[in-house]
């Protein structure tokens, strides 16, 4: 009887251990994909500033443009802010959060990030299109 109670014990904290593992696996998946997302839009992030630089430029050359330029300027600043915005509200502290907290906590930020990717990207794109047409 002690011989089965020991081997069941031992499989139950062989079980214990291995959920945990699972579950500290998840939280690492869930984390590296929010963190995916954050490296691609700080890319994008560098080449909207570089953007900003040759529409400044250009605003002095065509000033006739300006109302035009000044509007792409502002969607790549409102761009860049809100990926500044979200860095400084995205935390990996986890302390006293159950798995379950970890989890939607993370699922929230890769939602909240995906919108920044999307602001991020619609403003390069738009700066990229009107420099290519206007820049020689």
């Amino acid at each position: 009887m002690k011989k089965i109670k020991r081997i069941c014990y031992i499989m139950l904290t062989g079980m214990l251990l291995y959920a945990c593992t699972d579950v500290k696996k998840q939280e690492k998946e869930q984390l590296a994909g929010v963190l995916n997302i954050h490296d691609e839009v700080m890319g994008k992030t560098e080449k909207a500033i570089a953007n900003k630089m040759r529409l400044d430029t250009l605003a002095m050359k065509m000033p006739e443009q300006a109302p035009q330029i000044k509007q792409l300027t502002h969607q790549l600043e409102v761009a860049d802010e809100a990926m500044e915005n979200w860095m400084h509200q995205f935390t990996i502290e986890y302390d006293g959060k159950s798995h379950q907290q970890i989890m939607d906590y993370l699922a929230s930020q890769k939602q909240k990030v995906i919108k920044v990717d999307t602001l991020v990207s619609r403003a390069v794109s738009q700066s990229e299109k009107y420099l290519s047409i206007h820049q020689k």
